[in-house]
């Protein structure tokens, strides 16, 4: 039985908050905000069977295939996030049956600046304890990114608009484990996403006080 884990960065959001500018491309530290997202995937190499990240912009497809992501271009962007996931798990699918299998797959946005592999490793250890879905908790909320069972990933399919896992994983209490990341230091940063020039103001302002 597959016990294969397979991670989805989601990089085609409009950014309609953000202003005409994609986020994505913001620079953080010398860096291009969705990149940190793609390293943090990338230092996993030896626990992630496939890595893809779904996006529209050009910059951010061929540096993902550069990195060893499939890279899948979502032209409907406008149909929200549920798009997104629609078309990663569609490109899990044409390896292989990607809802067969004791596997996972880990869904992440690209727009966390201070986002690492030691939250995604953590997930995978708890998962690999339980097989359920795994959602993290700062400051009591839960956030991103999230691990499904790969059982879960016919009904994600199903999500329309801008409905992302948190609509699957609200129905599923008793196969859902939420994990607390209040220990880890900066926790409330560690999940911070950039939404609007506001964020952006802000974790400016943070990186320049460090």
């Amino acid at each position: 039985m597959s016990s294969r884990i397979d991670i989805i960065i989601l990089a085609a959001g409009l950014s309609h908050r953000f202003g005409p500018e994609d986020k994505l491309i913001m620079d953080v530290n010398g860096q291009p905000l969705y990149s940190i997202s793609l390293k943090a995937a990338t230092s996993l190499k030896d626990e992630i069977y496939q890595r893809i990240v779904v996006a529209r912009n050009p910059e951010i497809m061929k540096d993902a295939h550069e990195m060893g992501f499939t890279a899948v271009f979502n032209p409907l962007s406008e149909k929200g996030q549920s798009e997104s996931i629609r078309l990663g798990i569609n490109a899990l699918a044409s390896r292989s049956n990607a809802s067969e299998g004791r596997g996972a797959v880990i869904f992440m946005n690209a727009d966390q600046p201070f986002m690492n592999a030691s939250v995604i490793r953590r997930l995978i250890t708890c998962w690999k304890k339980k097989d359920m879905i795994i959602v993290p908790v700062a400051n009591g909320h839960p956030a991103s990114p999230c691990l499904f069972p790969r059982r879960f990933l016919p009904e994600l399919m199903q999500l329309s608009g801008d409905a992302g896992g948190k609509k699957v994983y609200s129905k599923h209490s008793e196969e859902t484990w939420f994990i607390g990341f209040d220990d880890t230091p900066d926790a409330e940063l560690l999940f911070y996403d950039i939404d609007s020039p506001e964020d952006r103001s802000f974790i400016e302002k943070y990186l320049d006080r460090k």
